[in-house]
Order: structure tokens, then sequence, then C-alpha cells
């Protein structure tokens, strides 16, 4: 099996899951999923929550952040926009 198609589904970006094209943002997304179980003590499958949340019309973060509130604003934003549904609005890794 090669090392490329090896991932945890529920670090798994959308749009891997929407079968658009891979990208290093989808590596952020992940990482973002990771900061939030050691943030959260969590294990969640981030993407589908989130999908969810605004089909429903609720603002995800505002949830995440109360389950988060022993971090700071900084690392929570940092989060924040690692767990972005879009990637053109992911933070890059140079920011």
């Amino acid at each position: 099996m090669s090392n490329k198609n090896a991932c945890v589904i529920t670090f798994l970006g959308p749009e891997m899951k929407a079968n658009q094209p891979y990208s290093t943002k989808t590596d952020l997304f992940s990482l973002g999923c990771v900061l939030y179980e050691m943030m959260s003590l969590q294990h969640r499958s981030i993407a589908n929550e989130m999908t969810l949340s605004l089909l429903k019309g609720k603002d995800y973060f505002a949830e995440l952040r109360k389950t988060c509130s022993n971090y700071s604003n900084d690392l929570f934003n940092i989060m924040k926009n690692l767990l972005q549904i879009e990637p053109e609005d992911r933070s890059t890794a140079a920011e």
C-alpha cells in the first residue's frame, strides 16, 4: 500500500470526502483536527459535525470555543483557521 493512500478518516479534509483534488490545505485541515483533539481532549469527526451545523444554520465555531475555553484566543483562532470547510479559506503553512 502506498503511503499516499493511508489516512485517518476522521482527519480527512472535506474536499477529499467530496472527491476534490488533494493539496497541502488538506493536510492543514488534518492538523486542525489534531489540534482540536489536543485542546478538547475529545475524539470527534470535525468535518461531518461542521457540515451538519452549517446545514442547520448553527455557528460551529461558537460551540468549539466553549469546548476549548481554557486556551488563548490566539491558539483557538489558529485552530479555527485550519478547520475552514473551503480550502481557500484555510491558513497556509507559512501563515
